[in-house]
C-alpha cells in the first residue's frame, strides 16, 4: 500500500504520510476513506481541536489539506459564525486523528492502540508547536485523549473548573466548562516526554458537540452559533491572554 500525494504536503501532513506508509499493513483499514489535514495554522493564539475529519471523503489512500480560512460547508460555516472575521485569522484547527470517518466510534474501532499512539505523538507535537492561549476542545469524545478524564494519552492537567462568575460577562450563563492547563499530570502511561508544556497557563474550553446543554443538534450536529457569540468568543480570547499572563508571572 502507498498513500497517494494529491499535492505538495505541509510538514504536518508529511509526518502523517510517512507514518502511514511505514505502518502500511495496520494503516490500510484506516485509510479506506483517505486523510485530511488543516494546514497553515497560526501559532500562539487560538486552537480549535476536533476528533477526526468527516464530511466529504477523499479517495482511498489519498491525503489532502486545506487552511481553516478556506474551509467551507455546514460544519465550517457554523464554527466560523462564533467568531468575527478578524478573529478567524488567529484560529488554528487540528483533528487528533486525520482519518476520514463520519462515525467517530467506527474511527476509534479501526485504530489499534499502537497506531493511535503513533498518530497522537505527531498530533501532540503540533499542538505544542501551535501553543495556543485559548483552546476550544470542539468534541467531547476527544476530551479523554487530552487528559480531562481518566485516560492519560496527552496527559494535560486541567486543574479545577473555573467558576462561571470569573468568566467575562459575555460568556457567563452559557454552561461552559472552562479550565486552565497547569502542566502535565506525570502519568506513567502517557505519550509525552518529561518536561514542561508550551500550553502551561492556556485556557481550555471543553465545548463538545455531543452533550446537551452545549450544542447538540440532532439533525446536523454542528456548533449552534447562538451558544457562543462572536462577542463572547472575543472576550474569552482576551480573558485567556490575561489569565495566562498572570498565571505565568506567578509561576516564575
Amino acid at each position: 500500500m502507498s498513500i497517494i500525494e494529491t499535492q505538495e504536503l505541509s510538514p504536518l501532513a508529511s509526518s502523517y504520510y510517512d507514518l502511514m506508509n511505514k505502518k502500511s499493513k495496520e494503516a490500510e483499514a484506516l485509510l479506506c476513506k483517505g486523510m485530511w489535514v488543516c494546514k497553515d495554522n497560526p501559532t500562539g493564539q487560538v486552537l480549535i481541536a476536533g476528533m477526526n475529519p468527516s464530511g466529504k471523503e477523499n479517495e482511498k489512500y489519498h491525503i489532502s489539506e486545506c487552511s481553516f480560512l478556506d474551509c467551507s460547508g455546514v460544519y465550517w460555516d457554523a464554527m466560523k459564525s462564533i467568531m468575527s472575521e478578524s478573529m478567524r485569522c488567529k484560529v488554528a484547527y487540528l483533528d487528533l486523528f486525520p482519518i476520514h470517518e463520519g462515525n467517530q466510534i467506527k474511527a476509534e474501532d479501526r485504530l489499534t492502540i499502537e497506531i493511535a499512539r503513533d498518530i497522537l505523538v505527531i498530533t501532540h507535537k503540533e499542538i505544542e508547536r501551535i501553543a495556543p492561549k485559548l483552546l476550544l476542545i470542539a468534541n467531547k469524545r476527544s476530551a479523554a485523549y487530552w487528559g480531562l478524564y481518566r485516560w492519560s494519552w496527552m496527559d494535560y492537567y486541567f486543574g479545577a473548573r473555573i467558576p462561571d462568575s470569573e468568566l467575562p460577562e459575555e460568556a457567563r450563563g452559557l454552561g461552559l466548562e472552562v479550565y486552565q492547563i497547569q502542566g502535565y499530570k506525570g502519568s506513567n502511561n502517557s505519550i509525552v516526554e518529561e518536561g514542561r508544556t508550551n500550553l502551561e497557563g492556556t485556557i481550555a474550553i471543553n465545548y463538545g458537540y455531543h452533550n446537551a446543554p452545549y450544542n447538540f443538534e440532532k439533525k446536523n450536529r454542528f456548533i449552534r452559533p447562538h451558544i457562543i457569540s462572536p462577542k463572547a468568543f472575543a472576550a474569552l480570547f482576551d480573558f485567556a491572554v490575561q489569565r495566562r499572563e498572570c498565571y505565568l508571572k506567578v509561576k516564575v
